[in-house]
């Protein structure tokens, strides 16, 4: 998820339900947006979200603002 206007990086995650995972009020309220940036396999694209707020955590000392864990 990125933030609308600036296109910072809020949440990484990963669905199989695409635009439905999210309500508008949900992306509304959190002043995001969802862009899609990778497909695979569920296990696929768990590693993928994994790998990137471990990376995103080892850089900042912080989880992204939306990521609530490391998965």
């Amino acid at each position: 998820m990125k933030e609308n206007g600036t296109g910072r990086v809020l949440k990484f995650g990963e669905t199989t339900m695409g635009p439905k995972r999210y309500t508008k009020s949900y992306l509304s309220k959190n002043n995001v947006y969802i862009d899609f940036v990778k497909k695979g396999t569920k296990a696929e694209m768990h590693t993928w979200q994994h790998e990137m707020i471990t990376n995103y955590f080892n850089r900042h000392g912080v989880l992204l603002p939306l990521n609530k864990s490391f998965w």
